[in-house]
């Protein structure tokens, strides 16, 4: 008796199960899975053909798993996970380690655990090199912004490999006295610094990841106040054109750098709140003898602010002789989980590539990113950098740690006396150039009111509300 049904016996078709229900999109998964698009539905088509049922519902929105997706997924997931041990257990086999490993875990956690053990480590594994991330805030591993995390709660999601290394107590040590006084209903522990006008403690908001964005809840127990919006939902665009796509047709609130994608929305209003940082052109050695300092900022300058104007980087800059290229062909890096930036890298390019001397966008991982930057193992890159303070002090400390840690100190401790400047006058004797703002502008719909945030940067989301009409 022959079966009309071919059972899956391969990892692809299991991984291709998972990540074509998690991305819900057909081009989303092909990028997750470094595919084209066309291979992903061939190789779709060819599982729902095996299998003798349909896994998912297509529609303008995207992919919906069916009953039978539904009912594979929890099995595919343990294979995964099963997968994922499997890799573990592998990792931890005797060998030589090499290269550079992330590890995120909060300060105290670093100094008292970690600190200690390195030089033993270092003696055991010369050519590890560990980057530790001291910070209070969870870290997602599953999007490579680090390789490992020390925590002290255990994740609640995630295919992730926990193991527990310790165990703590925390115990309040105080002397008879101070411990009556405690013991107190009228009496509360505080920071140094603390004020009775603005007390410190939770957030405004309680922060909820979900599927394709994440949600900010207001949160009645905040210290200094719940916020005056019930939630703010944050949806993932693909892109800028969906996002302003959004807006214009009525699904979002607020739309980034632009009031819609084709015409303005009607009714809306524009905010701009102005710089929280910039856009940066970087050279790496690969590039040879266009990694001379000033050569970025030379390249940035001839881009004649037209071909940029839709990526609302700020005042038009005076542009200089159009340098172009010279180079071989090559790659520009760009982080892959920030759509703004890939569209800058794609004119930039455009704007950069000269024949025989073409520039291509390569969007890598953000990880690809951390390391190439810091080995400088590249020919250009699209970067951002922050100003530590609003003025040209601010820029131009931002700008030096972003071109050289290792000697940004000297720049900050003696200035330049150059007075208030443009930031792409600073880096003339840098390998990076100055492309433009990264502004947090955009269009709101009539009834939602933003104010400046205390910072100086970007709007404060507690104190935003709906105005009455």
């Amino acid at each position: 008796m022959q079966r009309s049904k071919a059972p899956i016996t391969s990892w692809d078709d299991v991984r291709l199960l998972l990540t074509l229900t998690r991305a819900r999109t057909v081009g989303e998964a092909a990028t997750a899975l470094a595919v084209d698009a066309s291979t992903v539905s061939r190789k779709l088509a060819a599982m729902e053909k095996a299998l003798g049922v349909s896994l998912f519902d297509r529609g303008r929105s995207g992919l919906t798993p069916t009953e039978a997706a539904e009912e594979l997924v929890p099995v595919a997931e343990e294979i995964e996970a099963a997968i994922v041990r499997f890799g573990g257990a592998a990792e931890g086999l005797d060998r030589v380690a090499t290269g550079v490993v992330r590890l995120a875990c909060p300060p105290d956690v670093a100094e008292v655990f970690v600190v200690p053990i390195l030089p033993a480590l270092r003696a055991r594994h010369p050519g590890l090199r560990l980057e530790i991330a001291p910070s209070e805030g969870l870290v997602d591993l599953s999007r490579r912004e680090a390789d490992l995390a020390l925590r002290t709660v255990r994740p609640e999601r995630g295919e992730l490999v926990v193991t527990r290394l310790a165990m703590a107590r925390w115990v309040l040590v105080a002397s008879p006295k101070l411990a009556r006084t405690l013991a107190s209903p009228i009496c509360a522990i505080v920071p140094a610094g603390f004020s009775a006008d603005r007390a410190d403690g939770t957030g405004a908001f309680r922060y909820e990841k979900r599927t394709g964005g994440c949600g900010l809840v207001k949160n009645p127990r905040a210290a200094r106040g719940p916020a005056f919006l019930d939630e703010v939902v944050v949806s993932e665009a693909p892109d800028l054109a969906s996002s302003l796509r959004s807006f214009e047709a009525g699904t979002d609130d607020l739309g980034w750098l632009g009031a819609g994608l084709h015409e303005p929305r009607a009714g809306s209003r524009p905010f701009d709140f102005g710089a929280a940082g910039y856009a940066l052109l970087r050279t790496g050695k690969d590039a040879s003898s266009w990694d001379a300092p000033g050569v970025a900022q030379r390249l940035a300058d001839g881009i004649p602010p037209s071909r940029l104007a839709h990526l609302a980087l700020g005042a038009p800059w005076a542009a200089q002789p159009d340098l172009g290229w010279g180079g071989a062909a090559c790659d520009l890096l760009v982080r892959d989980d920030a759509p703004w930036l890939i569209e800058l890298a794609k004119s930039v390019a455009a704007a950069l590539t000269r024949p025989d001397h073409e520039v291509t966008v390569k969007p890598v991982p953000i990880r690809d990113i951390r390391d190439r930057r810091g080995t400088r193992a590249y020919t250009l890159m699209i970067d951002v950098a922050r100003a530590f303070a609003p003025g040209t002090f601010g820029a131009l400390a931002g700008l030096a740690t972003a071109d050289d840690p290792a000697t940004a100190g000297d720049a900050i401790r003696h200035p330049p006396r150059v007075g208030e400047v443009p930031a792409r006058t600073l880096t003339r004797s840098m390998r990076l150039g100055v492309l433009g703002d990264v502004r947090v502008q955009g269009a709101r719909i009539p009834d939602l009111v933003l104010g400046p945030g205390a910072s100086g940067f970007s709007f404060d989301w507690p104190s935003a509300y709906r105005s009455r009409r």
